[in-house]
């Protein structure tokens, strides 16, 4: 029987979705991507993915980013069985021990990953990049990214400014072969974009009983008390955002009493 952990004040919740099963929300997003990667590693070979343009939007937080990094992470795994859709976090490239880049650190301003696989993937953190030359440095790597689909994720993609976007990304979005994920959390901005070519793709909350239990199972796993009706106050004033709920956590668990309802009445997200 396991004993329940020590609560120690302060500690942190380091806690990160490691397969698709423990993403919260996100269900459109999750059966686009796991069905992308069915067709990418089914019982016929990999197959190109033919060249596209995605606009992920949601509120931030949500796990835009995570959905796509995992995304990534299972195309780079070494474990080719097409019925496990997770990535195996023992192989070589799961565990960072060949290639460029780290797993952490793949959602850094700029890393290009890809394993042993032969597939490249480019991530870019738009709040990092000045100007354009900034932009024309990341156009010129993007277009000599390898393997079947590499593919690029830029994060943040508004803060480059929407008359930038659509005038240096219309030709490589055409005529590279890279899979293109522009992140944000203004889709308004997108409308119209590089001649109406982007496929959106949206996140979505989790239900307040999804996010209740979550955050019931990470006070447990601390070993934090926690009071139900606190958990319900956060769910709500979280909006049902999980990044926020895991704040509101991080930040219980600096006093010894931990998730009490006195805190969730006090708490704010801002």
């Amino acid at each position: 029987m396991n004993s329940k952990p020590t609560f120690v004040p302060g500690r942190k919740c380091s806690w990160k979705p490691r397969c698709w099963n423990m993403i919260l929300g996100n269900v459109p997003l999750v059966q686009f991507l796991k069905q992308s990667l069915t067709d990418l590693l089914g019982s016929a070979g990999e197959r190109n993915l033919e060249t596209a343009a995605y606009v992920v939007s949601g509120a931030s937080h949500s796990g835009k980013s995570r959905c796509l990094e995992l995304f990534c992470q299972r195309l780079a795994c070494r474990n080719r069985d097409p019925n496990n859709l997770d990535p195996c976090g023992k192989c070589l490239s799961c565990t960072n021990k060949e290639g460029q880049g780290s797993n952490e650190g793949l959602w850094s301003m700029m890393n290009e990953w890809g394993g042993g696989t032969g597939n490249s993937f480019m991530n870019v953190d738009a709040s990092e990049l000045g100007g354009r030359a900034d932009v024309t440095g990341i156009l010129e790597r993007a277009r000599d990214l390898d393997g079947p689909h590499p593919i690029v994720v830029l994060d943040e993609a508004h803060r480059i400014g929407m008359k930038k976007l659509d005038e240096m990304f219309l030709i490589p979005i055409m005529q590279y072969k890279c899979i293109w994920f522009f992140v944000t959390t203004y889709p308004e901005h997108f409308e119209q974009m590089f001649q109406n070519r982007l496929i959106r793709l949206q996140t979505t909350p989790p239900t307040e009983k999804e996010l209740a239990g979550w955050i019931a199972d990470r006070c447990d796993e601390l070993g934090m008390p926690w009071n139900p009706e606190a958990v319900i106050i956060i769910v709500q004033r979280t909006g049902r955002i999980p990044g926020l709920a895991l704040k509101a956590l991080n930040e219980a668990a600096l006093s010894k009493d931990g998730l009490t309802l006195e805190f969730a009445e006090s708490w704010s997200p801002n």
